[in-house]
Parts: C-alpha cells; structure tokens; sequence
C-alpha cells in the first residue's frame, strides 16, 4: 500500500496519523482492513474507503483525548 498516495487521498497531510487495525498486525486476514486515525480534532463518523484493493477505516481523533474508553482504542 502507497501511504503517501493514501494521505493525499484522504487529506490528512497537515495532522498527525496513526496505522492500526489488523492488516498492520503480524496476523493478517482477508476480512482484514486498515484502521487510519487521524489527530486531527474533528467529531466525524468514520469512513471505509477501498484504496488499492484494500479496505481502510478513516477515524478521526484528538491528540488531548483524555477519556481511557477511547485512548484504548489506540493501543498497540
């Protein structure tokens, strides 16, 4: 996967992003996708785009998250 391309994609370029999801795991699996946080502030739903015949998650965060309900979601 081109994450550069994918950046411009989902214009992302001015915000910290996170790479996440199963696909970025060691174990993979077809039914796997991408899980892309962006840092970026917005209460936005998140998207599923297909890029290069791959599904990827678009979420969007807060780098002052202080609830630990959503700062687990960031682990690993």
């Amino acid at each position: 996967m081109d994450e550069k391309k994918l950046l411009d994609i989902i214009s992302a370029n001015n915000y910290p992003v996170g790479l996440g999801g199963c696909k970025n795991d060691t174990k993979t699996f077809d039914c796997c996708e991408y899980n892309i946080t962006i840092f970026d502030g917005k209460n936005e739903s998140p998207k599923i785009l297909e890029f290069d015949n791959t599904f990827v998650m678009v979420f969007h965060g807060s780098l002052t998250e202080t609830k630990p309900e959503i700062l687990t979601q960031f682990d690993n």
